[in-house]
């Protein structure tokens, strides 16, 4: 009998132990499994955190820097942005309004300051749209939003970068207040300059171009309303029909109005036009160096850049004097003299200039400094016109 107890008890000691076991068993699986969830949890944080990093509005604004650029021409200034770029020429887009009644462009890119004269390519000006060209490449575009299927919703947070009042690089905030297939309304605050500007979503991708504001009568604007052209009918336009050249169409077309422009002139002809292109070439280099200190980070009476002008000065009456004595045919007399009374104005308006900036005359400093930017207009559009005879 008590033989038989010993058997029974051994027998639920062995249940008790093995149960215990398993229980050990699966608290083991539970608390792997509970490691598992904790580490694929915390890998969605980070992941979560560097998406959010990563879409910082600061991060978008230096991600992008290098496809925009501010637009000057002699009747304003506005924004433009890459859409495509290959190995030679890159194609910016920009608001018609902006380049219409100008016969040339300078486009200035942000990141790096650089200066580009631009050629005028193609417009849709329904759609208030110009395409235009600068001689460099490989300048990488900005994402469109539609290629990552962003749709975008009223409401959304969206960014634009322009050159509003000449302010380079100013960056404003806003919502979609309304869209339709067209069109996106924007509360975002916008001034004359921002014209062009892209419109990008939270991921810096774009959504539109900038083209007007809303206006409450002929003189006066609508604060909180300006609109952008959806995306989808700018990609419909230059690319579906083919308005975005390619680098072939481009060169072959260059070389053509290079050749028929010399076939029509004789060889000292051709050798003064080709000097004065190269002289304008030294002139775009000076301008660039004086613009790197224009802009919002500019201080007036700044003494590196007053002697930076100084230096500069010297080189225009540099290129006034080279003007001088290049060889021309008599045909060109009258261009040539023009041409000297141009850089000579040049040199006076800047010299006036800066001769306010060390007299701390500010009046005078954007008397003539205007002046001066109008001058060198009318240096290149002299230029321009005189190839065109």
């Amino acid at each position: 009998m008590k033989k038989k107890y010993i058997i029974v008890l051994l027998i639920l000691i062995t249940f008790l132990l093995s149960f215990l076991i398993s229980c050990v068993d699966n608290s083991k699986q539970e608390i792997e499994q509970l490691k598992k969830e904790i580490e694929e949890l915390k890998s969605k944080e980070e992941i979560k955190e560097k998406k959010e990093e990563e879409y910082s509005l600061g991060n978008i604004v230096n991600s992008i820097s290098d496809s925009i650029f501010f637009i000057e021409t002699s009747e304003g200034i506005g924004t433009a942005f890459v859409v495509y770029s290959d190995t030679r020429f890159t194609y910016l887009v920009t608001a018609n309004h902006v380049v219409e009644k100008s016969s040339r462009a300078r486009a200035r890119n942000y990141s790096s300051n650089f200066e580009y004269p631009s050629k005028f390519y193609s417009s849709d000006p329904y759609n208030d749209l110009a395409l235009l060209i600068i001689e460099t490449g490989s300048i990488e575009s900005i994402i469109w939003a539609n290629e990552n299927n962003h749709i975008p919703k009223i409401g959304d947070d969206i960014i634009i970068i322009g050159n509003p009042l000449g302010i380079s690089g100013t960056v404003t905030k806003g919502i979609i207040s309304y869209l339709d297939n067209s069109y996106i309304q924007t509360d975002a605050a916008l001034n004359p300059g921002n014209s062009g500007s892209p419109m990008l979503n939270k991921y810096g991708e774009v959504l539109g171009v900038i083209v007007m504001k809303a206006m409450l009568d002929e003189k006066s604007f609508a604060e909180g309303i300006s609109f952008a052209i959806r995306i989808e009918a700018l990609l419909n336009k230059l690319l579906t029909d083919n308005k975005v050249p390619t680098d072939s169409e481009i060169y072959s077309a260059s070389k053509t109005i290079e050749t028929e422009q010399k076939n029509n002139q004789t060889d000292e002809e051709y050798s003064f036009v080709q000097n004065v292109y190269n002289l304008l070439d030294e002139y775009n280099l000076a301008f660039n160096h004086l613009r790197v200190y224009h802009g919002e980070n500019w201080i007036y009476n700044d003494p590196n850049h007053v002697a930076l002008e100084d230096t500069v000065l010297v080189k225009f009456r540099e290129y006034a004097n080279k003007l001088r004595d290049f060889s021309c045919p008599k045909s060109y007399a009258t261009h040539k003299d023009n041409l000297i009374k141009i850089a000579d104005e040049i040199y006076t308006y800047k010299e006036a200039q800066i001769n306010c900036m060390k007299n701390n005359d500010w009046d005078g400093n954007v008397k003539y400094h205007n002046l001066f930017s109008n001058s060198v207009d009318s240096l290149f559009n002299y230029y321009n016109n005189m190839i065109k005879q």
